[in-house]
């Protein structure tokens, strides 16, 4: 089937170029409309250094020349927008496109290259190719040549253990999540590799992982200043691996402190809330005992008795108006807040698999309805 498709290819390319000087009146020798029928396109992802960001190289094996680059993100949320258009300024049989994705998942995108035998051509043909697109590709790797990324070790990281037999599975798992611009630092007691995110933002994400090995395991130290990126990469490693169960001791203090001032939060918000529930159950009832009053009074035709009641009322009224704004705000806070503390429960979960992720899910449910702030946070950094 190749070869059929190809020599009709050839044949239609011989076709062109036949009818050249019916397509392009006053030519000879060129056809402006065709390409080469052995053009195809190349591609790889690399790291641009100085531009913060990963960019897609594309290739022609011909001298022709890329026109427009649409990247069709089929994974969704990638980018964006799932579609990215690029028009190029100058032409060439070569054109890099920068990519910043917004989540370090792997993807697979669909790439349209719109490829024309000249700069300024009309008529164009379409190649298709699916690009896979690493799951930390935004990570730069660091380089003793390389002074555009911060190179300082990360404050905090989540230590874990793996079998012996995974160590080679994880050199690999390194190799395709990342972009590696030097060679591993892989030898007989381990592997080490520093990874920095290639952002223009205020709080830069760094990744080192260390791996010492031993006859009969492996001890992991993930270094990175958030819990999140921990989850992301161990959740990542697993699925390489295979590994269903898996515990791992977690050290992140910053996120330990103000997970500390959340629960604070909450626990004022409950206090204010229980607060202005009973303001609000006494102030109903007293506005009910006006009603009555002002009922009564109108019936006995004391008007000036019921007016000052009625004026005492809409005061009351408007009083309770204000006192539900504040349990409304009060109300919006506190789900803010409890939306903090399952995010950080769920990160904690993340960095465990198995029995030991469930386990700190319950256990940590169970020590905040309990408010017992110090065991929440022994059992997110410690799994229990």
């Amino acid at each position: 089937m190749a070869d059929s498709s190809s020599s009709k290819y050839d044949a239609k390319y011989a076709e062109n170029i036949a009818n050249d000087s019916y397509n392009n009146k006053g030519t000879t020798g060129k056809n402006f409309h065709a390409i080469p029928p052995n053009t195809k396109v190349e591609h790889d992802i690399v790291v641009n250094y100085a531009k913060k960001c990963c960019e897609l190289v594309l290739k022609l094996t011909t001298d022709c020349c890329i026109i427009n680059v649409i990247l069709i993100d089929n994974e969704g949320g990638i980018f964006e927008s799932d579609t990215l258009l690029v028009s190029i300024n100058e032409p060439s049989n070569t054109a890099k496109i920068a990519m910043r994705p917004l989540k370090n998942v792997s993807a697979n995108m669909l790439v349209q290259v719109h490829v024309g035998p000249r700069a300024n051509s009309t008529n164009l043909n379409v190649f298709e190719i699916d690009v896979a697109l690493p799951s930390f590709c935004m990570f730069a790797q660091h380089r003793d040549d390389v002074n555009a990324i911060d190179k300082s070790p990360p404050s905090s990281h989540a230590t874990f253990e793996l079998a012996g037999k995974h160590f080679d599975k994880l050199v690999s798992w390194v190799e395709k999540s990342f972009i590696l611009t030097a060679d591993l630092n892989v030898g007989s007691q381990g592997l080490m590799a520093k990874f920095t995110h290639m952002t223009d933002g205020e709080k830069v994400e760094k990744l080192f992982l260390q791996v010492k090995r031993t006859s009969e395991n492996i001890k992991i130290k993930l270094g990175c200043n958030g819990m999140g990126l921990a989850g992301e990469v161990i959740q990542d490693v697993c699925k390489h691996l295979g590994v269903t169960e898996l515990e791992c001791a977690a050290s992140f203090p910053d996120e330990i402190d103000n997970f500390g001032g959340i629960l604070e939060d909450v626990n004022n918000l409950h206090t204010t809330r229980s607060k202005l529930t009973a303001d609000m159950a006494d102030s109903s009832h007293r506005v009910k005992s006006l009603v009555v009053k002002a009922e009564d009074a109108r019936q006995l035709g004391e008007m000036g008795i019921m007016r000052q009641i009625y004026s005492e009322l809409y005061t009351m009224n408007e009083q309770l108006i204000g006192e539900y704004s504040k349990r409304s705000n009060n109300h919006a806070a506190l789900l803010q807040a409890l939306k903090g503390v399952n995010v950080m429960i769920s990160k904690a979960s993340n960095l465990r698999m198995g029995k030991a992720k469930a386990k700190v899910v319950s256990k940590a449910r169970e020590a905040l309805k309990k408010k017992d702030k110090r065991k929440i946070c022994e059992i997110l950094c410690n799994g229990e």
